[in-house]
């Protein structure tokens, strides 16, 4: 909403990347810090996730794998990123109710 309201987002072209890196381990200590039940998990290598047609939501590959910087925008536009714990512990409480 930002880029259309305004001009300076005018012929600009942006990656939108919050500065946090993750990784798989940062991506489960979080769920475990945010979630209130306990849960087990299964590591599996990258061929085991391929074989079984498990999709997961960050690259697997150094060459799936690249950095991007969302600072251009954030410069820019004063655009602020949610913290990646904040962003996860809202949707866990929100998809919590509709699970129940």
């Amino acid at each position: 909403m930002e880029c259309v309201r305004q001009a300076a987002a005018g012929g600009q072209a942006f990656n939108l990347a919050a500065p946090e890196v993750l990784d798989y381990g940062r991506f489960m200590e979080t769920l475990r810090a945010v979630s209130d039940r306990p849960f087990t998990t299964q590591s599996l290598t990258v061929e085991e996730s391929f074989r079984e047609g498990i999709p997961l939501p960050f690259p697997l590959t150094e060459e799936e794998s690249e950095l991007f910087s969302g600072e251009k925008i954030t410069r820019t536009l004063d655009l602020n990123y949610t913290p990646f714990r904040e962003g996860m512990e809202k949707t866990f409480i929100a998809f919590r109710s509709v699970y129940e």
